[in-house]
């Protein structure tokens, strides 16, 4: 499986999401990033991911990260001292193909 992973841009803000490894086994666990950068201090995050389900699974996100079956949640608070933040996806890969979150 090859996991692709896009950079999108919001009003004053730019989320770049970074995968630990280009090429992922069924079965085993890998991370990707999703890091927010903006221009002013970060309070709060709020946004949705989608991620193709047949290719891989969600397995964790801590706190700030809910959902499954192709589309997660992304709710968090920062205390607005950084502009930049970083958020670790866990997902799992399933069967073979080219992936994307």
């Amino acid at each position: 499986m090859l996991v692709t992973t896009p950079v999108s841009a919001a009003k004053n803000a730019m989320i770049q999401f970074n995968a630990e490894k280009a090429e992922v086994k069924a079965g085993k666990p890998f991370t990707v990033t999703m890091k927010v950068t903006a221009s002013d201090f970060i309070t709060n995050v709020e946004t949705y991911i989608a991620y193709d389900a047949d290719i891989m699974t969600f397995v964790d996100g801590g706190e700030y990260v809910s959902g499954s079956s192709g589309l997660l949640r992304v709710s968090a608070k920062f205390s607005g001292n950084e502009a930049s933040v970083s958020i670790p996806l866990v997902f799992s890969g399933i069967a073979p193909g080219v992936g994307t979150v």
